[in-house]
């Protein structure tokens, strides 16, 4: 079956509308036309509406482009946290065996350093997820809705990332 290349066009553009406007608009169309195309290619007929099949294609070319594109930071889950050893002060004339391996806490100074970046509700949000707490059980001890804490994660992981890969200044 031949499908107009017209017809593939608008499918190509009602599958990032969600997107217009965005400085990217024509690479995620491009990328929705390279998925409606291939949609038109695998089509049965007898599968359904070829639209509905194209614009699920389409979509997810955008989607899987995005995902490709995005930096994203990880959320560490409860296994891959460590006790990190608290900073320590010693006095000048400290013997060398006295003193801790920067080794040791530097991940912590850093992450402690990036935390105290973050809003006090989302740092604790970001902290018991962390942990391995659910967000619905971060939002009863919070006293929030689950959503609210979706949206302090989300927007902690984003914030924590764009610090990140700040560049350096010198």
């Amino acid at each position: 079956m031949t499908i107009p290349t017209r017809d593939l066009e608008g499918l190509a553009h009602y599958a990032c509308r969600p997107w217009r406007g965005s400085p990217h608009y024509d690479d995620l169309l491009q990328e929705a036309r390279i998925g409606a195309w291939r949609a038109s290619q695998k089509y049965d007929p007898g599968a359904g509406q070829f639209s509905t099949y194209a614009i699920h294609h389409a979509r997810g070319r955008v989607l899987h482009y995005l995902r490709r594109r995005s930096n994203t930071i990880t959320i560490p889950n409860h296994h891959d946290v460590h006790e990190v050893p608290p900073i320590v002060d010693l006095p000048e004339n400290a013997p060398l065996e006295d003193i801790p391996d920067p080794a040791d806490f530097t991940a912590g100074v850093i992450l402690r350093s990036l935390l105290d970046t973050l809003p006090s509700e989302h740092a604790r949000s970001l902290s018991m997820y962390a942990d391995g707490y659910s967000q619905r059980e971060i939002a009863r001890a919070l006293g929030v809705s689950q959503y609210t804490v979706s949206r302090w994660l989300t927007r902690s992981a984003l914030r924590l990332g764009r610090v990140i890969t700040a560049p350096m200044r010198a």
